[in-house]
């Protein structure tokens, strides 16, 4: 068995390649159902999976189905302004810590 040990980014080639620069696992996705796809080869190869913003909203239950998994921790990039990601942030923040005491205050 083979040990997880990437981090794995998803998302649109212009969105990915800063990232692939930095020395992440890149899986570029130009619909919903490549991210899907991408999604499913990554958590077979990443300890940690990052996803844009654009792709999150349409992978909620693929992305759940991670939710009690150890690896791969799935994780939307929060985008400006708050939105989707920042909700699975919030989200996940709760869940490891116990308590919303990150953002309680932006309610």
């Amino acid at each position: 068995m083979s040990e997880k040990n990437k981090i794995g980014v998803i998302g649109r080639r212009g969105d990915v390649l800063t990232f692939q620069a930095a020395g992440f696992a890149t899986y570029q996705a130009e619909s919903v159902s490549d991210a899907a796809e991408m999604l499913e080869k990554a958590a077979a190869e990443c300890a940690i999976i990052f996803l844009t913003p654009e792709y999150a909203a349409g992978l909620a239950e693929e992305i759940a189905r991670y939710d009690t998994m150890l690896t791969p921790a799935v994780i939307c990039l929060p985008e400006k302004g708050g939105g989707v990601g920042m909700a699975m942030l919030r989200r996940a923040a709760e869940k490891a810590i116990g308590a919303d005491i990150l953002f309680r205050d932006n309610t």
